[in-house]
């Protein structure tokens, strides 16, 4: 057995083992941020310490001096056990909706896309501390999960409540906070609410890129339409060239239209 098919018969059986939740994209996510918190408990240098390992992941503006890695691996690090514990536990309980919709890939991009996203813009933008943590995702797949299925139940502490009402709670009180403390505060709100404006986006946001589709349909079949023209415009003059002149009149890059138009029109046959 292959090393991809072992891998993916693992994955398989914990997606099976835990009653669907460890979806297979979910499955590697945990397995990333739980093994990058493991290697920096061995450097710790206390919760949100200065260790080596976790000062040389976090997004800061050494991004700016050329460690742009800093963007992505900053969402898979973590300053505390309960900061990688409630994180996790929110990519376990609502990742595998979020990937059954949109699939293994496309979970994998929503990723990238909130880590190199929301990174950026708050070290750009927003604030000179440095941001670690997956928060910005969970922020992400809990609103497009609400997107998905918005009436389903779930439990915000003891209280059950529909989806869309406990991602609106989450998202308002992140905006209020935001709102009262700005920068000043410890936890990276502009983080959870990019996050947040993503995962939405990823579900309901169609609407966004119709009007681009449109027109970049509408031009793929336009340049369709003149390239139509423009052969059968030449066909019919090397035709009529031939006819006059006999065939060896041909030049070499005329042969070789003929000789790809005729595949062409065989291969729409």
């Amino acid at each position: 057995m292959t090393m991809r098919r072992q891998i993916e018969s693992l994955l398989r059986k914990a997606e099976a083992n835990t009653g669907g939740y460890c979806s297979p994209a979910v499955t590697i996510l945990l397995a990333i941020n739980t093994l990058i918190f493991i290697l920096t408990l061995f450097f710790d240098g206390g919760a949100f310490g200065d260790s080596p390992v976790r000062s040389a992941l976090w997004a800061s503006d050494a991004i700016f001096g050329g460690e742009v890695w800093r963007l992505l691996t900053a969402t898979f690090t973590h300053g505390s056990v309960m900061h990688w514990f409630w994180n996790m536990l929110m990519l376990f309980i609502f990742g595998s909706l979020v990937e059954r919709h949109l699939g293994f890939k496309g979970l994998f991009l929503l990723t990238l896309i909130v880590a190199l996203l929301s990174n950026f813009i708050h070290v750009a933008f927003v604030s000179d501390n440095p941001v670690l943590g997956f928060s910005g995702v969970d922020y992400a797949i809990l609103v497009a999960f609400a997107a998905i299925a918005p009436r389903a139940r779930v439990l915000m502490l003891i209280i059950p409540m529909p989806a869309w009402v406990l991602a609106a709670i989450v998202v308002g009180l992140d905006t209020l906070r935001y709102i009262e403390s700005g920068n000043q505060s410890g936890t990276a709100y502009n983080v959870h609410l990019t996050g947040a404006a993503c995962g939405f986006l990823a579900i309901r946001g169609a609407w966004l890129i119709r009007p681009f589709r449109a027109r970049w349909q509408q031009a793929k079949a336009d340049k369709k339409e003149q390239k139509l023209a423009f052969d059968q415009a030449e066909l019919d003059r090397l035709l009529a060239k031939v006819s006059a002149e006999g065939l060896q009149s041909l030049s070499k890059s005329e042969r070789n239209f003929l000789q790809h138009f005729s595949q062409s029109q065989r291969a729409n046959q």
